[in-house]
């Protein structure tokens, strides 16, 4: 299975140190349909290649990288958050063969699972866990939406999201996790395009020691 690290990569924020009743969220859940997911109870990212997928026997044989058998994922094997980081930084920055921006997940003979990178010179070797060594890994699609339950669309800007950060943090420097309200309004006819994108202000309020925070960001038009 071939992984393309920016999908590993979209990812990775997800990741927590440890929670006890769920090991395995320090870690990447790969699955045999190349879904790669993360979560650490309180944000969910979970990542899925778009386009058809690479053949395996495109990327690089020997120098270093483990002797993969043709046989698919039997099942999901957990990537710990550290070793993607090093896969990451493993690939080739840039390179006129894609595959070396990739990751190959499979299993040798003696069963083992193994993630690699090279850049055709230095390969990064991740060995995976499975869910009975790891720990459980949270059956995230009971929280993640269904894409097609009603909802009203708003799409931010990373930029904006940013800035909103960058406010929280600023208005409340002494909390260990500070928090803000949004307010998107209600009223479908004056807010919400004919394809369901809302496309008005959001008011936003961040209470801070003394002081208050009151101010609008505007959604991203798609």
């Amino acid at each position: 299975m071939i992984i393309r690290r920016e999908m590993l990569a979209g990812v990775l924020p997800a990741t927590t140190a440890y929670d006890p009743r769920y090991p395995g969220m320090r870690a990447i859940e790969v699955r045999p349909d190349g879904t790669v997911t993360a979560t650490n109870g309180h944000v969910l990212f979970s990542a899925r290649g778009t386009v058809p997928e690479v053949p395996d026997t495109d990327f690089p044989q020997g120098h270093g990288v483990p002797p993969f058998t043709d046989a698919p994922l039997s099942a999901a094997v957990l990537l710990p958050a550290e070793s993607a980081k090093r896969l990451i930084k493993g690939t080739a920055r840039k390179a006129t063969i894609p595959i070396l921006q990739a990751i190959r997940v499979g299993a040798t003979a003696d069963g083992e699972h193994w993630a690699c990178a090279t850049d055709l010179q230095t390969p990064t070797l991740a060995r995976l866990e499975t869910t009975e060594t790891a720990g459980p890994f949270p059956a995230w699609e009971k929280v993640l939406p269904a894409a097609d339950e009603p909802a009203i669309r708003v799409t931010l800007s990373a930029a904006v999201l940013d800035t909103l950060v960058k406010a929280i943090k600023g208005a409340r420097p002494d909390a260990r996790d500070p928090g803000v309200r949004l307010y998107i309004r209600t009223d479908e006819k004056k807010h919400v395009s004919p394809d369901g994108m809302y496309m008005s202000s959001i008011r936003v309020e961040i209470t801070g020691r003394d002081l208050q925070v009151v101010g609008a960001i505007m959604p991203m038009r798609e």
